[in-house]
């Protein structure tokens, strides 16, 4: 990840189109076997989780004045 930033190549259109910016190393966690990728951007408020497949993005949003934070994973389980 170049610069802090997520990329999307699509192949058949040949577009390059930016899926997050200003997240670390430390937190994304990608999901090889189930095709998902997961992320944090700036904070700790809120990760996004997305299906690499059909493009579909979910949020894990924390509770008011709380935090969540992507700790790694185990097999398909991410661990927050």
């Amino acid at each position: 990840m170049a610069y802090h930033t997520m990329y999307s190549y699509n192949l058949i259109t040949k577009e390059l189109s930016v899926i997050a910016e200003n997240t670390g190393e430390e937190s994304v966690v990608f999901f090889k076997e189930s095709n998902y990728v997961a992320w944090q951007e700036d904070g700790y408020a809120n990760i996004q989780l997305m299906n690499l497949e059909s493009g579909e993005t979910r949020v894990l949003a924390a509770a008011e004045d709380e935090f969540i934070r992507i700790l790694g994973k185990i097999n398909n389980n991410i661990i927050m």
